[in-house]
């Protein structure tokens, strides 16, 4: 096999390629051997939408047909899903310590919150996150991730960005009746203050906004099926839930092995793929927890979501297991070259679990 090197961008745009759409970018090669990292699912998609700095590129074709959208939401994340009827329009700014920070606009879901922000600053390496969590009707719930997707980046990763899309995602479901919301962010002057938590700024932004159009377009269905992994845990899927912005597969694990680093190991790099009935491609990655529970979610971010037009989704479930370079296979190939994937330098095989499924997505919108 011959070696030549992918960039990150291009993993995304390579692995399970009849999921993804080709890069239309002119990127450069480099070795046909994609390096994964433990945890890689979350951790590649947080590292697609987290930007230290505004670490997110976008294609110029694609960056001038968003410029016909007027929400910031859509045009940042590159939906062409009209999400004009749940967005709450806010405008509000604040000035301090050499940054301005304006809330434009917000769109609330069952446990995420996109809001779009612009920030200038007087500093060259200034940067903003998102805050460890968000008053909502005066209760503060638990962050457990954000993404920050940034526009007009081009080639230059050093430059300042203004217009970003925060994607808070919370611990727990937004309460079905939200009053008052407060978003919270904090600023540093240089990367080395962000990297340490030092010399912090707070911007706390308080203002009125509600998910009930959403929850009127809101899908659910039930799904009775199970995946029985080799050492005999079954994963039984239960609902589906599916939104213009979001959608989660909600299961249960049984079986599970006594030996609870076997369990984890079980299901823990799990993912479901697919398309659906449109023909657009789905990818769901699992999100675990310390119980029996866990779900499979992908969200509007990804570009890999179904759509509540659809008919049904059909999907397979798979994992990545170490192997011997000897046993190692393709997962494509690529102007006649084998590419192959690699975690921390172990090399790893795609493992499918039994045949691909259909969900049928009724349209009983709750």
């Amino acid at each position: 096999m011959k070696n030549e090197e992918y960039g990150f961008v291009e993993l995304f745009n390579k692995i399970d390629i009849q999921l993804v759409k080709e890069a239309e970018g002119d990127w450069k090669k480099r070795k046909n051997v994609l390096w994964l990292r433990s945890g890689f699912a979350k951790a590649a998609c947080a590292a697609l939408c987290i930007s230290l700095g505004a670490l997110r590129i976008f294609q110029t074709q694609v960056q001038a047909a968003m410029k016909e959208f007027t929400g910031w939401v859509v045009r940042i994340l590159q939906s062409e899903r009209d999400l004009s009827p749940y967005s709450e329009v806010i405008d509000k700014q604040m000035t301090a310590d050499g940054f301005t920070l304006c809330l434009e606009e917000v769109i609330l879901s069952d446990n995420r919150i996109y809001a779009a922000v612009t920030i200038n600053t007087e500093y060259p390496e200034g940067t903003v996150k998102g805050g460890t969590c968000v008053t909502v009707n005066g209760k503060d719930y638990p962050v457990g991730s954000v993404f920050d997707a940034a526009e007009d980046i081009g080639q230059n990763l050093g430059e300042q960005v203004p217009h970003h899309v925060y994607t808070f995602v919370l611990d727990e479901e937004l309460p079905e009746t939200v009053t008052d919301l407060e978003l919270h962010f904090t600023a540093y002057q240089n990367y080395e203050d962000c990297l340490e938590e030092k010399n912090t700024f707070t911007f706390d932004f308080a203002f009125s906004a509600t998910k009930e159009e959403l929850e009127k377009d809101k899908i659910q269905v039930p799904v009775d099926k199970r995946i029985t992994l080799e050492d005999g845990t079954a994963i039984r899927l239960k609902s589906l839930t599916l939104t213009k912005l979001d959608s989660r597969i909600e299961a249960e694990l049984e079986n599970i092995p006594e030996n609870k680093k076997d369990r984890d190991a079980a299901f823990n790099s799990g993912y479901l793929e697919g398309w659906d009935s449109l023909g657009n491609p789905v990818w769901y990655i699992c999100d675990t927890s310390n119980g029996k529970d866990i779900a499979f979610v992908c969200d509007i971010q990804s570009g890999m979501l179904p759509s509540v037009d659809s008919e049904w989704v059909e999907l397979q479930y798979y994992f990545y297991e170490k192997v011997d370079e000897k046993d190692q296979r393709p997962i494509d190939t690529v102007d006649g070259e084998d590419m192959v994937m690699e975690d921390d330098g172990i090399p790893i095989n795609r493992v499918d679990v039994g045949e691909p499924f259909r969900i049928e997505v009724e349209q009983n919108i709750k």
